[in-house]
């Protein structure tokens, strides 16, 4: 597979895992820096609400789909759906870069283009979802 059949496959790979519910396989492919942005949110919130929570056993977890990565996913999922990036939007290939790159997708009702940020990391393209999107930021874990 060329590099951009590697980029798209990877950005669209996380979205059909999310649509599976296979939450670690979605872990598996997005970003450190995005795994590294959610881990610190659900730390943050385990403080907001005077509650212990341990870095490494979060990251395990979402590594294995396992019951934090699951609540964590379901109200990811009630802020973003999937199909709208998957079947309801145009992709085209952006700015391209050796490690990193861009794909710019079109919503069938919007006027306006979002960017999907593609990384490679340890020669693996993977979704920065962090990179792309603030859903993130918006929802209430």
């Amino acid at each position: 597979m060329d590099d951009q059949g590697a980029i798209l496959s990877a950005a669209e790979n996380a979205f059909i895992f999310m649509k599976e519910k296979r939450y670690g396989d979605v872990w598996e492919s997005i970003s450190a820096s995005s795994k590294d942005a959610i881990v610190g949110d659900v730390l943050d919130a385990c403080k907001a609400f005077h509650t212990t929570c341990d870095g490494e056993k979060l990251r395990n977890d979402f590594a294995i789909g396992g019951p934090d990565a699951t609540a964590y996913w379901h109200h990811y999922l009630e802020a973003f759906a999937p199909d709208s990036i998957l079947t309801e939007s145009v992709w085209k290939m952006g700015r391209a870069g050796a490690e990193e790159t861009e794909i710019v997708v079109r919503h069938k009702d919007s006027d306006r283009e979002a960017v999907l940020r593609v990384v490679k990391e340890d020669g693996v393209w993977k979704l920065g979802l962090e990179e792309s999107f603030g859903v993130r930021k918006r929802i209430f874990w």
